[in-house]
């Protein structure tokens, strides 16, 4: 007995489930690792505070004020007397050290939900960009129309299966280009109709999204890993909107739609994209 073959559309609909899970699943280990790091910070304010003011009063035992400061016109002694006075004494001194630490930490945290949230976004588009060559692989033909091939393989594959070929190699490189690449492609392949927003309550947003993908730029490939998200919360629950409209927009474009059984098994531990 001959094995079944599934239809494309049984195909992109595992594959769309497979994603859907995936998001979810990576979108759950952020907000959880970004809860916590919130959460730690009035358990560890004390005792940080504590370790700055050793800090400061550890120099002062060993007399560093007394000469690491230099004003014209004053004695380096002078100098310390000066300075703390302006900042309020010794105490201050070590609450502002806490202070600076907290809000970087505040900064990093936020930098790196930044960067889990774009690999999950990125991720997520170009798996759709697959899904589509999944149920329709002709309809991106033309991302690939013209790739030079040899006249022999023609011959031997015949065009549809060559065109499958060379789609599933666009693919693969896709991975390596940017997301805003990416986001451009997908939205060649298919664009929300005048209903889509009232349908599904998603607007996209594409000046945010490049505002959000240039941080993140700066952040992996600069100097100043502790950067705060512009709008906070607001932007992370953007980027995760984001996973949703493309998403939305391939079912409306392509009727995809989840498959049960390939969600129950793309949710399970250990499960991938792939």
């Amino acid at each position: 007995m001959a094995a079944s073959v599934e239809s494309p559309g049984a195909l992109a609909n595992a594959h769309a489930s497979r994603v859907f899970s995936w998001v979810v699943k990576r979108w759950g280990t952020l907000e959880t690792f970004r809860r916590l790091a919130k959460a730690g910070i009035p358990i560890m304010k004390p005792a940080l505070q504590e370790k700055c003011r050793k800090i400061v009063a550890g120099a002062e035992s060993l007399g560093l004020y007394d000469v690491m400061f230099k004003k014209e016109g004053m004695t380096p002694a002078e100098a310390k007397v000066e300075f703390l006075n302006a900042i309020g004494g010794f105490g201050a001194m070590a609450d502002q050290m806490a202070g600076y630490q907290i809000t970087q930490h505040d900064f990093a945290v936020d930098a790196a939900c930044l960067i889990f949230a774009h690999t999950i976004v990125d991720a997520a588009v170009a798996e759709h960009c697959r899904v589509i060559s999944l149920v329709s692989p002709l309809h991106l033909e033309r991302l690939v129309g013209r790739k030079t091939v040899a006249l022999e393989e023609v011959r031997e594959s015949g065009y549809e299966q060559l065109v499958r070929g060379k789609v599933e190699e666009y693919l693969d490189a896709l991975d390596r280009r940017s997301l805003m690449e990416k986001v451009g492609i997908l939205h060649d392949l298919c664009r929300p109709n005048s209903d889509f927003a009232r349908r599904t309550g998603c607007v996209y947003d594409q000046e945010r999204l490049q505002k959000l993908d240039r941080i993140r730029h700066d952040i992996v490939h600069g100097r100043e890993v502790a950067t705060p998200l512009p709008e906070g919360d607001d932007d992370l629950k953007f980027l995760h909107g984001v996973c949703n409209y493309f998403f939305l927009l391939v079912n409306q474009q392509y009727g995809v739609k989840l498959d049960p059984d390939s969600l129950g098994m793309a949710l399970a531990p250990g499960a991938g994209i792939k």
